[in-house]
Order: structure tokens, then C-alpha cells, then sequence
């Protein structure tokens, strides 16, 4: 079963092989500053619309049409450059099985990793939960 990861700085900590790095600045990082959006449950649902597909520009009212558009259009530019038709079908061949890793807070029960499909109420709520889910759905 794929797991999220917690990336650290401590001394002697190396990211497991095979896991892949999907926080800022990856193309797989959510552009969507929780502090811009109103909150990280904001964050995440804009995210998770924006992988799927099903993102409207529009329903980000808190930040400027500008940067949201320019947000969007930066990341289908990057999906249409490598071949892909959809953030969906890209995540899904290059992210199904993998392990991904971000500096988002894990809870000291998955501090080695947490099951990707798993649901923690303890565990800090985070952009790799949504895009784990499309990759390995």
C-alpha cells in the first residue's frame, strides 16, 4: 500500500526510494496558499477539483482572477508539454503505487508513513491525501 511521508530536515533522514517529492516547489505541489484561500480544508478542495480536472478558475474568489488563472493555466501547460490530456489520467500513470512525500505534519502513530487511503483525524490534513486517492483510485 502506497503511504504519505512526512519530509524532514533531521540530520541522517533520507526520503525512502521510490517516493515521490509532491510538495512546493514540484509540479505536484498545490499552488493554493492556505493563508490566500481562506484555510487549509479551502486549500485542499481546490487542490482536489484542480487534479480531477473539474476546477473552475472562478470559484476562487479570495485570490485575484490573475493568479488564479495564471495557477492554472502554469499547470496545464505542464501536463500538455509531457503528453498528458488530463491532471487525472498524469496522475494516475506517474503516481499510482507510489509512495508521496510532503513537509505536511504526520501524527506520532504514522510518523513512518501513513497509508494513503487511510482516514487519521490526527494527522494534519494535506494536498497528498486527495491526489493519492485519484492516483491509486
Amino acid at each position: 500500500m502506497p503511504t504519505r511521508i512526512q519530509r524532514k530536515r533531521s540530520k541522517g533522514w533520507r526520503m525512502p526510494e521510490g517516493a515521490w517529492y509532491v510538495g512546493r516547489p514540484s509540479r505536484w505541489g498545490n499552488p493554493f496558499d492556505i493563508n490566500t484561500v481562506g484555510g487549509r480544508d479551502i486549500a485542499i478542495r481546490l487542490y482536489r477539483d484542480m487534479v480531477q480536472g473539474i476546477w473552475d478558475p472562478r470559484a476562487t474568489a479570495t485570490m485575484s482572477d490573475d493568479k488564479v488563472s495564471m495557477l492554472y493555466e502554469a499547470h496545464r501547460k505542464w501536463l500538455s508539454k509531457l503528453g498528458w490530456r488530463s491532471p487525472r489520467e498524469a496522475a494516475r500513470v506517474l503516481l499510482r503505487g507510489k509512495d508521496l512525500a510532503c513537509w505536511c505534519p504526520l501524527c506520532d502513530r504514522h510518523r513512518s508513513g501513513k497509508p494513503l487511503l487511510e482516514q487519521c483525524p490526527d494527522c494534519t490534513p494535506c494536498h497528498v491525501d486527495p491526489l493519492g486517492e485519484l492516483a491509486n483510485s
